[in-house]
């Protein structure tokens, strides 16, 4: 008997290829009356071993089966059928003349899915067929929904591979050949929410930037992408990191929704190891931590993270700090002091700052495992980042990377001789950003571009003095307390209102016989001050604060003249 496919259809109805499976001839012929006058194809058997043969070999939809047959029987025969389409669906009917119940429950354990009793029913065996084949219709439709499902599947995980590796290769590019620097970044989900940057200064120092995005995820990797590229580009230019920072808020400024922003922190440490520069945005404290352990200092952010302010709003304000041989800076995200216990108490910054007091040789590891005792198997509630800089020397793995990095900054440094002069009056001194424009046309100069963050602190330590000491006559010592600091910068805005006279000039050049060092000066017209005895660094640091002791250690030289009116200094470019 010809067989027809079950795909193909005769006045609307889906044609089934059905194998009739009984050792009596009657039964056949019976059954085969019955499902070809349904306009099926019906293929019969005399046993189950040849029922078995037929179903693996050829296109089988639904099976009738006999129970008591010779060669194999029945229940023989089902269950190896099921167990070679164990992932395909042929429903198998037995008919049996067995009704006791101990026959019933057999037929369902070895696989069967329904019984008919015999003698044969017409009524009833079309009416298990119209069942059976209303069950394959929609086996068939959940199967091809699967099937689409599968491949669109494929794709979305195919696309999400290529998504990962292209945020992961952005939010944790870290040039490994320092051995300054040491890092762990763990993402609560795929997608890092954290960002971790690392790369060499083109004068031989070390780049770092630790971020953390709103939320965490794949919405909070957005904006990890502009972030990286911006700060790998503009590190290559031996940018400030004020600068960099005001092009990434611009960036993130258009790119995130109002709720979304970045904290950030943005170091650069120079080749000697013993200056770093800092931008902070909304980050927690940074630990200046001693060699024998115990914190030295904590930085504290000045500025709104990246994404908030407008350009014009925006504060590029860098801190410089001048750390001991073999002290260590630690930046970290919130992912540490917001982890929570069992008990749903928060890691928090005393634990923390506790935790980096210790005395111990790896202090990444041990805030770690610190980290993990007090979780106590607790799941990760958020992305977690520690990022340490050693300070001093920037030395690499690899001594020759390091060797050709020189050669090659000595045959790019030709700076040209140059010089400045200004005269600033009252009507300049009054301009808000006097200063600014003062710090932008200095670093503008070949060769001073690349320490623009230590300039302007040099600079405005040095203008600032003359200005408020020199010509506004106010003392440092008011701005002691609180209240002192609101009537101090209240005083100093009435007095710069009123001023009439008064007036500081400005002198920077380049040393003729050495091209790297840059010599500036500033002198003011006000009445002085006795440089012996009252402006000493080790008298009058005492009420003046960092400022001055800052300069003196950023620069080679410092200078007081004429009274007190004049302070040169001598700062050596990329040292």
């Amino acid at each position: 008997m010809s067989r027809r496919h079950s795909d193909t259809f005769t006045n609307g109805i889906k044609m089934l290829n059905v194998l009739a499976v009984d050792d009596t001839e009657f039964t056949r012929q019976l059954m085969n009356l019955i499902i070809t006058d349904l306009g099926h194809c019906c293929i019969t058997a005399n046993n189950g071993q040849e029922a078995l043969n037929i179903a693996i070999n050829n296109p089988i939809d639904l099976i009738f089966m006999d129970v008591s047959m010779p060669v194999m029987d029945g229940y023989e025969s089902c269950k190896k059928i099921k167990d070679h389409y164990s992932e395909k669906l042929i429903p198998i009917i037995f008919v049996t003349a067995l009704d006791d119940d101990e026959n019933m429950e057999m037929c369902i354990m070895v696989g069967g899915d329904d019984f008919i009793v015999k003698p044969i029913n017409k009524k009833v065996l079309e009416s298990k067929i119209f069942a059976h084949q209303r069950i394959l219709e929609l086996f068939n439709q959940l199967e091809s929904a699967n099937d689409s499902l599968d491949i669109s599947k494929k794709l979305v995980d195919r696309e999400h591979n290529i998504v990962e590796r292209i945020f992961s290769n952005n939010t944790s590019r870290v040039d490994d050949g320092f051995k300054n620097i040491n890092y762990h970044t763990s993402p609560m989900l795929m997608f890092n929410g954290d960002l971790i940057l690392v790369t060499s200064s083109p004068s031989g120092g070390i780049y770092t930037l630790i971020g953390d995005f709103t939320g965490h995820g794949l919405a909070a990797a957005i904006g990890c992408l502009p972030v990286s590229d911006i700060f790998f580009s503009m590190a290559e230019k031996h940018s400030s990191v004020g600068d960099i920072a005001s092009a990434m808020n611009k960036s993130l400024l258009k790119l995130l929704p109002t709720n979304m922003f970045c904290c950030a922190a943005i170091i650069e440490i120079n080749g000697k190891g013993d200056r770093l520069s800092l931008w902070l945005g909304g980050m927690n404290d940074l630990f200046l931590v001693n060699e024998g352990g115990g914190i030295n200092r904590k930085i504290h952010s000045r500025c709104m993270p990246l994404g908030i302010l407008s350009a014009d709003e925006f504060e590029d304000t860098v801190d410089v700090i001048v750390p001991s041989e073999g002290q260590s800076l630690y930046a970290f995200t919130d992912g540490i002091i917001e982890a929570v216990n069992e008990e749903n108490e928060l890691f928090g910054e005393e634990r923390l700052e506790a935790t980096m007091n210790s005395k111990v040789e790896n202090r990444i590891d041990h805030v770690l495992q610190v980290l993990s005792k007090f979780q106590g198997g607790q799941h990760q509630t958020d992305d977690v980042s520690l990022v340490e800089i050693k300070c001093g020397k920037v030395k690499r793995q690899f001594p020759n990377t390091e060797k050709t990095m020189a050669v090659n900054i000595d045959k790019k440094q030709r700076i040209l001789p140059w010089s400045i002069q200004l005269l600033l009056t009252p009507d300049d001194l009054r301009e808000t950003d006097c200063l600014s424009q003062l710090i932008s046309l200095v670093c503008s100069i070949e060769g001073a571009y690349g320490c623009k963050d230590i300039l302007a602190t040099v600079i405005t330590e040095l203008f600032t003095n003359c200005l408020e000491h020199g010509i506004l006559l106010l003392e440092s010592i008011e701005k002691m307390t609180n209240d002192g600091q609101l009537d101090y910068y209240k005083k100093r805005q009435e007095r710069l209102g009123e001023l009439q006279s008064g007036e500081i000039r400005f002198y920077a050049k380049i040393d003729e016989h050495d091209k790297r060092k840059i010599e500036m000066t500033f002198t003011d017209n006000g009445p002085g001050f006795n440089t012996n005895k009252d402006t000493s660094l080790s008298g009058y640091q005492k009420y003046h604060g960092r400022g001055i002791e800052l300069v003196s250690s950023l620069c080679e030289k410092m200078t007081y003249s004429d009274g007190g009116r004049s302070v040169s200094v001598i700062y050596i470019l990329h040292q």
